[in-house]
């Protein structure tokens, strides 16, 4: 449910959902408690399931306690931080880069999924997933970019992170066409 803020933030800066309904809000609600996953654990990197209980009391099963490094929280903190401009977001952006820093860097410079984010030191898995370097590192990366870098209305994401250049259409795509030529 992690990726939802970002998708959700994406949706209002293109008006495909209306601002001012609430949906915002649902999207920063949403986001804390990822962001409360990772801050509840001693390792500060979140389990891979967490449920919520009774009274919204998080809860956590011996076999999701381990991680592997995925991108949706990442993601989130970016484009939630990018339709809201609140400093918080990157703030936790980088408190997950620390985590992950301390907690899955092997000897060698590559990231390990983990066993066990409860555990300190947790065990370290031998494998690096390839999403940890094409979708968290970048969407942690983009958290501390310039907003002008890639911005929404002129990049659009695939499922891998990789940006993708939106060309106009139409009248629009012949304006620019003119404007490019006269330059």
């Amino acid at each position: 449910a992690c990726f939802l803020p970002g998708t959700i933030a994406v949706a209002l800066h293109h008006g495909v959902i209306p601002r001012g309904e609430g949906h915002e809000e649902v999207a920063e609600g949403i986001l804390k408690t990822c962001i409360d996953m990772y801050r509840m654990t001693p390792s500060g990197i979140a389990p891979e399931i967490l449920s919520l209980g009774p009274g919204n009391t998080p809860e956590v099963r011996r076999n999701d306690r381990h991680n592997l490094l995925r991108p949706e929280t990442a993601e989130s903190l970016y484009f939630v931080g990018l339709l809201t401009g609140k400093p918080r977001y990157r703030r936790a952006a980088w408190d997950m880069f620390a985590a992950f820093r301390a907690g899955s860097r092997a000897s060698d410079g590559a990231y390990t999924s983990l066993d066990d984010v409860y555990a300190q030191p947790s065990r370290r898995r031998d494998d690096m997933p390839t999403f940890w370097l094409a979708e968290t590192l970048k969407y942690l990366f983009l958290n501390f970019a310039p907003p002008t870098l890639l911005p929404l209305d002129g990049w659009v994401f695939n499922t891998e992170a990789h940006p993708l250049r939106i060309f106009p259409r139409g009248a629009e795509a012949a304006g620019a066409a003119a404007a490019a030529a006269a330059a």
